[in-house]
């Protein structure tokens, strides 16, 4: 049996603790979907939710009142986004893919400058399993006006600590970002910028800088700190 059901979600208040965006209560919103029971699952169909500067539009799919699956075709968390999302989460752990042309990453930089509640609630979704995360798109944009182009990148976690840091993009000025993470026992994480003015930029870092090779080494000896030299 299919129901239709509209909400107004002014008055409520919205929340993506992983990546550091939310909706305050006042702020108008809209939301639309068919929903279908099936047994112990509940299907969304044809979600379309709308605010000002964000939406989504897709299909959710939730079994014994948990999430375990999201396909959203067009996702706007801030002004200029066009990306896809799809989530999976089940007892082997959570997996998120990012596709599409543009993503504003600031939500996520300033999350991950501050902290780790994110990194920690995405783990607890799994239920302690693993967390992976892709990411591909056209144009990543940070802090500064500055862009990434032909971005991809994976994050992975078990236990609670990073097992893969992989990051490749491209500054404005043409120069390579790349981060990797090295095979040893600190879980380091190695990050060359053929133009670090612009990666400095990029994460709100220093803006007085321009040009400039650099290397960094980042331990990671939990999941909560890094540590390591730049040359």
């Amino acid at each position: 049996k299919k129901q239709a059901i509209k909400v107004d979600l002014a008055a409520a208040s919205l929340s993506l603790p992983w990546i550091g965006w939310s909706k305050g209560a006042g702020v108008p919103a809209r939301v639309s979907f068919d929903l279908v029971v099936n047994g112990e699952e509940n299907l969304v169909r044809n979600l379309q939710l709308g605010g000002d500067g964000f939406g989504a539009n897709g299909n959710l799919t939730f079994n014994k009142g948990n999430l375990v699956l999201a396909e959203l075709s067009r996702v706007q968390l801030s002004p200029g986004d066009d990306f896809g999302v799809t989530m999976r989460s089940g007892k082997a752990g959570f997996d998120l893919a990012i596709n599409g042309k543009r993503l504003d990453a600031r939500h996520v930089i300033r999350k991950l400058k501050t902290e780790y509640e994110g990194e920690k609630a995405a783990a607890g979704a799994a239920k302690g399993g693993a967390f992976v995360a892709t990411i591909n798109v056209d144009t990543l944009a940070g802090f500064n006006d500055e862009v990434l182009t032909s971005v991809t990148a994976r994050y992975a976690t078990r236990g609670g600590a990073a097992n893969a840091v992989d990051f490749r993009g491209v500054t404005e000025s043409g120069q390579a970002i790349v981060s990797q993470m090295l095979k040893d026992n600190r879980n380091t994480v190695s990050i060359t910028s053929g133009d670090a003015g612009a990666l400095a930029r990029f994460i709100d870092l220093y803006k007085n800088m321009n040009g400039g090779r650099r290397h960094l080494r980042l331990a990671a000896p939990d999941a909560e700190s890094w540590s390591g030299p730049v040359d």
